[in-house]
């Protein structure tokens, strides 16, 4: 089977952890989705539920079998982030479960592709 991923940070096309997506079909390429904020935690992207938010990735199709290795990446395991279906958009995400506090840099306009580090 296969399910629509929107990948905002690390597991887009062109950067590091693309390779964990196996073959994958790109559907919507630099998608802006309003109801999630972007801020960087250890040098990674982090998304959060925020409703007056908005972040920018890709829509890709992926087959199933790619979920293991993608959750042990993103280590929903340790309840670090979480893959939920967005049904407004009808993609999975994987979106960080800690707290967010004044220390951690916010994306300006939401997009990875857009850092200056």
């Amino acid at each position: 089977m296969e399910s629509n991923l929107f990948v905002y940070g690390s597991l887009r096309p062109g950067e590091e952890a693309e390779k964990l997506l196996g073959d994958y079909q790109v559907l919507e390429k630099n998608k802006n989705i309003i109801g999630y904020r972007m801020f960087v935690l250890e040098n990674y992207p982090i998304a959060v539920p925020d409703p007056q938010g908005s972040i920018w990735g890709d829509v890709l199709k992926v087959n199933d079998k790619v979920f293991p290795n993608l959750d042990k990446y993103e280590e929903t395991e340790k309840n670090i982030y979480l893959r939920l279906f967005d049904e407004t958009y009808q993609f999975f995400i994987y979106y960080f479960l800690g707290q967010i506090d004044s220390t951690l840099a916010e994306i300006p306009g939401g997009d990875w592709k857009m850092r200056n580090f």
